[in-house]
This record gives structure tokens, sequence and C-alpha cells, in this order.
């Protein structure tokens, strides 16, 4: 291969990987928004966190992280629809996820579906010093236990 064909492709990598690198720095990062998402959640401003979680949505659709937090947020204003569209998102992108399966159980628990006790009391000993996870496994063992009469 002559010597000026070898410069160009050189040449070529070298802006094509320079142009990649300042494409992916101006990208806009989905962090800082779920953070301020978690920040304001925890300070129980579920709509304000919301609103942060759909920007980190909108940069990241496939965080799950993002999708889980946008469940519970949408559960928290009792939007149960989407938070379960949330939670199953979140499950099919990681269906070991113990948080959207928590999130997929409490929407069936709030719309009163019927809940699987074994998964329900999985959970609980996933999570055994939440009262409300407990309180749904309760909930659960009651609905088995009036199915079987």
């Amino acid at each position: 291969m002559p010597k000026w064909m070898k410069n160009r492709l050189v040449i070529g990598l070298v802006v094509f990987f320079t142009a990649m690198g300042i494409w992916e720095s101006r990208k806009p990062r989905f962090r800082p928004m779920y953070q301020q998402g978690a920040a304001l959640y925890q300070q129980q401003r579920y709509l304000q966190a919301l609103q942060q979680f759909d920007r980190a949505y909108g940069v990241d659709p496939n965080q799950v992280a993002v999708v889980v937090m946008m469940g519970w947020s949408n559960l928290k204003l009792r939007r149960y629809e989407e938070a379960r569209f949330y939670f199953q998102r979140a499950q099919r992108l990681d269906p070991r996820n113990p948080e959207a399966q928590l999130g997929a159980a409490f929407v069936a628990w709030h719309t009163g579906q019927r809940l699987d006790g074994n998964k329900a009391q999985r959970l609980a000993a996933r999570f055994p010093d939440d009262p409300e996870v407990r309180a749904m496994a309760e909930a659960a063992k009651k609905q088995e236990a009036g199915g079987r009469r």
C-alpha cells in the first residue's frame, strides 16, 4: 500500500475518533437528572421527582434505575397504570430486579389484583424491615387462604 494511502487512512481514523469523542462528550447524561430526582423523591416531592426522572428517561430510556424510579414516583402519585407500565418495563430490562418486582406487586395490591402468595413471601423475606411489604405479604396470604375454601 502506498505511503500516501496509509497517511490518509490514519488521518481519517483520527478525525473519526475525535469527532466521536466530541459527540459523546456533548451528549446529555442521565446521572445528574437521576440524582436530582432521587433527592426530590426522598423529600417526598414526587411530582418534581417524576419530572427529573422523565428527563433522565428521555436521555437513556433503557437505564433500569431510571425506569424503576419512574414506576415508584407514579405509584406514590397513585398513577397506577403508569406505574405498572414502568415496573413491567423494568422487569423486561432486568427480570431479576427486586425493586421492579416489589413495585409491580405494590401496584397489584393497590389496584385490588390477586397477589402471588409465594412471590409476596419472597419479597417480604428480601425486604424484612419494610412494614408495607409485610402488610402486602399478609394480604396475599389472606387472599390465598380465602381462595382455598
